[in-house]
């Protein structure tokens, strides 16, 4: 027995999902400051840190960036590239 199906192409930008941690992990990325403090109204601070952590592992950054949690407050931190 063979389960009949076809694939339908479909452009890739309608597919593709945006993280809510994304845009900050950019917009920290693209700034000159080595380190700062994320503030997201309605969530924890445990859910933030986990999201963005996440989300360095997945990038590959955690030779470039790292996120610390300090009881209610998240840190990203930029490691500085030795000449």
């Amino acid at each position: 027995m063979s389960v009949e199906f076809k694939l339908i192409p479909v452009d890739r930008a309608n597919i593709k999902r945006r993280g809510k941690w994304i845009p900050i992990l950019e917009a920290f990325l693209e700034q000159e400051s080595d380190a700062c403090l994320v503030e997201v109204d309605g969530y924890d601070a445990e859910i933030m840190a986990l999201g963005i952590q996440g989300l360095i592992a997945q990038r590959d950054l955690k030779e470039k960036v790292k996120c610390s949690r300090r009881g209610d407050k998240v840190y990203l931190i930029k490691f500085l590239e030795s000449d």
